[in-house]
Order: C-alpha cells, then structure tokens, then sequence
C-alpha cells in the first residue's frame, strides 16, 4: 500500500502533518506499518494537536490492515521521546548511526502494537 498524508489546519493554515505508510524495515513483515513523519508547528505545542495527529495517522494504519507498526526517533529528542512514550511507543533495540547535517546522530525504532480495522 502506499503511504497516506494528513494534515491539521488552524484558521485556514498548516500546522502540522503525519505520513505513514508500510514499514520499509528488512525485519518488518507485512502487517507492520511506519509513522514515517510527523511534524507539528511549536505554536500548537500543548494544545492537543499533537495527538489528534498522531491518533489519525495510527487509525490510517489500522485501518490500512497493519496490526503493530514502527518509527524512528533522534535519540537527542528528549520533547519527542515524552510523547512518543505517552501514546505507548517503546524502544524495540534497533538503531542506526546516520551522518545528519555533518555530524554523527544515532536514531531509535520504537515499536508498537495498533489496532487494526477494517479499510472504509
């Protein structure tokens, strides 16, 4: 399946968007899917919108057929990490050494099981 967007809008702008789509991991089977981005203006930090993005992105997995699903995380994103933890995201031990922007960053998969529906 392909990946999916959604976007939240305030007073007619962006602030803020989720991609998810299937789990481009080797180790992942095929009802495993990805919260590939999200990103969420800081003026809308604390609102709520947060997760209401997040709670939509997980449905569109759910309802694309994946039981569990992935994403990977800066290690430094301590802001990040509190709300991933929040909405019951936990580090599954994979990670990654990247160069980012010239220096060396190390990212974490986190790992959780998602409801899955069926699609509408």
């Amino acid at each position: 399946s392909a990946d999916q967007v959604l976007v939240a809008e305030r007073d007619g702008r962006i602030v803020g968007f989720a991609q998810v789509g299937p789990a481009r991991d080797a180790d992942c089977g095929p009802t495993t899917g990805q919260l590939t981005t999200i990103y969420l203006h800081p003026d809308e930090w604390g609102r709520g919108t947060g997760r209401q993005v997040h709670d939509l992105a997980v449905g569109l997995l759910a309802g694309s057929g994946y039981d569990r699903a992935v994403l990977w995380m800066l290690s430094t994103n301590q802001r990040a990490l509190r709300f991933y933890e929040r909405q019951g995201w936990r580090r599954d031990g994979r990670i990654r050494v990247q160069q980012f922007g010239g220096a060396v960053v190390i990212v974490h998969r986190f790992g959780r099981q998602i409801l899955s529906r069926p699609s509408q």
